[in-house]
């Protein structure tokens, strides 16, 4: 419900609405039925006393303060105005001249009523046609005029006088536009980006790099630092082409509803769209023209659908010479420097750490290790502070680990058909390996927790890491990756060779360029399991096949040396890998088959606790001291018994489940005679056994 005060100034505006129609209307008839002239010059003071009364209301007084419009400007607004709002008014003036047409008087006639002396119309039409701020806003057109043609006001602006302003939104079709209320400044991207953000914004800015989200936000952050209330973004990418009458009337009313001083508009695809629709140099010149417009764009060299359909040159020479003496900013958002990144996180843990005070904070060394591992833009960073800081208080003390669980749900999935997400959650600490094997791991997950230390200290330093792991079947290599990327919190990929290696020309490099952006974006650990079989000694040149896998493998080289992250290949034999690769690698670790002390440790971890009467710590020792079985055979084993047992509804593991699960495994070996008198021998030696006591 309207305030009194609300309702008394729609009344007031009405009576002068109706005032101003029957005047206007009063001295067309004069006009048109030759009155003396003492009763038109009357007729004209009446239609002239009404007019200045209704050009005094505060929908135009508002206008007038917000487009710096001049008297001559309101006059005209005055008479286009109230000629849409009662076409009526229009009839007596029709049989005056033959260029009186509807819907709207001649130019011609809106001088006469204006005050305008017919000497001074020649000048009055070129102050009109190259200054008036109603021609240059389109609140009139044409916004060429000349004198015969009909004067007519935009339609969204006689709305706005008779109904009050409406949202910018209001006159954009679907979900073009949105507002957006500026907040305060955002440490995390004033931390990230320090010296893009002291660069002032002119009245053009290009965008280049990162994602759009991250484009989004700088433009966010400069009209807070700038204290602009609102900001502005279009979305075009999902539109098709707008109206010269639609797009002007959207742009206008941001600039009318826009807080006073400048106004920050985002426009991503402008260039784009400018190439595409044909009436796209005028909106891109009706942008330039709003004086306090601040305009943000992406690179328009960046900026395309696909590419038989990427902006020319002369295009946009032709584009950007249309407004010479605009002034252009470039606003280029690299990848911040690593210690920009680390005192983001510092940042995001104090406002975490505020929030939850039971928490300790990040150490210098923490934040250093997040932006080692973690590939994050800064609005990824904010994101990830704005989680945690508003969930309950955390269950866990731990914020690094906190960070880390949620980083790596941040980091988006690299397509399946290239490489699977590894989900086996191992730590090193459950693995049972050689002293030195354990050893080598270790160092390779130290080069990456360290990798910015050492760059910072060491010169020339390689970024990433690359290793080998070898060794025979079911030793262990790929839980290996897996519990490493368990102990530096990372996703770990298992390469899909079959879907890389592609035998059209050209189509392995683009498979591989594609993966390794990908992880690249995301510090993920790529494990190429069964290196051998792309990876082997390359081939003699006998047709364009071979030439063809040969320039794949060297391309592969190529990334993996500038591959930043960690680089895992596992593979049966060493001997196979092309000499070439294993220069290449940090670290050549074998996973040998463990001896009969380390069988003896997984022989007793491999059964599920209280859960079967297992054989004796005996029986399990000869059982490792009499088979020489890889680790992944033992669980095979141990598993098959235990599906025994379950057949048998059974807890008790005797040589009835035990014997068959071992044969099945030796059998896959070919094993014949001697492999079932090793069984035989073996369970004899249990039986003999006196020492009952269960492990």
């Amino acid at each position: 419900m309207e305030a009194p005060q609300d309702q008394q100034i729609r009344s007031h505006q009405r009576a002068t609405e109706r005032q101003l129609a029957a005047t206007l209307y009063q001295l067309g008839r004069g006009l048109a039925e030759d009155a003396e002239p003492d009763r038109v010059l009357q007729l004209l003071c009446r239609w002239k006393s009404a007019r200045d009364e209704f050009i005094q209301i505060p929908a135009l007084q508002w206008l007038r303060q917000r487009l710096d419009l001049d008297p001559l400007d309101l006059k005209l607004i005055t008479i286009g105005h109230i000629t849409r709002l009662e076409p009526e008014t229009l009839s007596p003036y029709l049989r005056l001249s033959w260029y009186e047409q509807p819907p709207g008087l001649s130019l011609e006639r809106a001088l006469f009523l204006s005050d305008v002396q017919d000497d001074d119309k020649p000048d009055t039409l070129h102050h009109l046609r190259q200054y008036s701020p109603a021609c240059r806003y389109r609140l009139l057109e044409p916004h060429n005029p000349t004198l015969t043609q009909p004067l007519l006001l935009a339609e969204d602006l006689s709305h706005t006088i008779t109904a009050g302003p409406q949202t910018p939104d209001h006159w954009a079709p679907g979900n073009l536009l949105s507002t957006h209320p500026t907040n305060a400044t955002d440490p995390v991207l004033t931390a990230s980006y320090p010296d893009l953000l002291q660069t002032p914004p002119q009245h053009i800015n290009i965008l280049r790099g990162q994602t759009l989200a991250e484009r989004t936000a700088i433009v966010a952050q400069l009209a807070a630092q700038h204290q602009i209330p609102h900001w502005y973004l279009i979305d075009t990418s999902h539109h098709t082409e707008l109206s010269n009458d639609t797009s002007y009337r959207m742009l206008r009313n941001i600039y009318l509803h826009s807080d006073p001083g400048p106004c920050y508009l985002y426009w991503p695809e402008l260039y784009q769209y400018c190439w595409q629709h044909k009436n796209g140099i005028r909106t891109y010149q009706h942008l330039c023209q709003l004086p306090h417009l601040i305009l943000f764009t992406d690179d328009p060299t960046e900026t395309h659908v696909d590419e038989d359909q990427a902006i020319p040159a002369h295009y946009l020479t032709r584009l950007q010479h249309s407004t010479p003496e605009k002034k252009q900013t470039d606003y280029t958002l690299d990848w911040p420097a690593p210690n920009h990144i680390a005192a983001s996180w510092q940042i995001v843990s104090d406002q975490i750490t505020r929030a939850h005070p039971q928490i300790s904070p990040l150490t210098p060394d923490d934040s250093q290790r997040l932006t080692t591992l973690y590939r994050l833009l800064p609005t990824q960073i904010r994101a990830i502070a704005d989680q945690l800081t508003q969930n309950p208080p955390i269950p866990s003390n731990n914020l690094l680990n906190q960070l880390q669980q949620i980083a790596r749900t941040t980091i988006t999935s690299i397509d399946p058909n290239l490489a699977s997400l590894g989900q086996k959650d191992y730590h090193l600490s459950n693995l049972i390996l050689a002293t030195d094997t354990r050893q080598q791991l270790q160092e390779l997950i130290d080069r990456v927790t360290y990798a910015g230390h050492l760059k910072n200290l060491v010169l020339n330093v390689q970024t990433g890491a690359q290793a080998l792991f070898w060794g025979k079947p079911g030793t262990g290599k790929t839980m290996a990756a897996h519990a490493i990327a368990s102990e530096l919190q990372l996703p770990l990929y298992q390469i899909n060779l079959a879907n890389i290696a592609s035998k059209w020309i050209g189509e392995t490099e683009k498979h591989l360029a594609k993966l390794f952006d990908t992880a690249e974006q995301q510090q993920a650990i790529l494990l190429f399991d069964e290196a051998d079989a792309i990876f082997a000694k390359r081939s003699e040149v006998e047709s364009s096949h071979d030439k063809n896998a040969n320039m794949g493998v060297s391309f592969l080289l190529q990334r993996m040396e500038n591959y930043t992250g960690l680089l895992l290949l596992s593979t049966n034999f060493k001997s196979n890998l092309d000499q070439a690769f294993l220069r290449r690698f940090h670290a050549a670790i074998e996973f040998r088959m463990p001896d009969a002390s380390l069988r003896r440790i997984l022989w007793h971890k491999v059964w599920p606790d209280n859960t079967f009467d297992i054989p004796t710590e005996q029986q399990l020792n000869l059982l490792a001291d009499n088979f020489e079985f890889s680790p992944s055979q033992i669980r095979n084993i141990a598993e098959r018994t235990i599906l025994f047992a379950i057949r048998d509804h059974t807890t008790q593991i005797t040589e009835q489940q035990l014997r068959p699960a071992i044969a099945r495994e030796l059998q896959k070996e070919d094993a014949g005679f001697l492999a079932e008198q090793k069984i035989t021998d073996y369970f004899n030696q249990a039986a003999s056994t006196t020492n009952t006591t269960r492990p």
